[in-house]
């Protein structure tokens, strides 16, 4: 199970695909890595408000070096 707050890759993984023409290559080929690695995958909805975790992350201004 998949946590998310983004409905859109809810969506996409729940119903195995999308009808935006931009996202079908992408969700088609995770659908198929997914299946050729014998994963079930499924996505929830969290809350925004109750994803504080990846808010938090999201909107941190991280630094990084040539080495990372």
């Amino acid at each position: 199970m998949w946590g998310t707050d983004n409905t859109t890759g809810k969506s996409c993984t729940n119903r195995q695909g999308t009808m935006s023409s931009e996202l079908a290559p992408l969700c088609g080929r995770l659908m198929r890595i997914l299946r050729d690695v014998s994963v079930d995958l499924a996505a929830r909805h969290i809350k925004g408000e109750d994803n504080d975790l990846a808010d938090g992350l999201s909107r941190h201004m991280w630094e990084f070096t040539a080495a990372d």
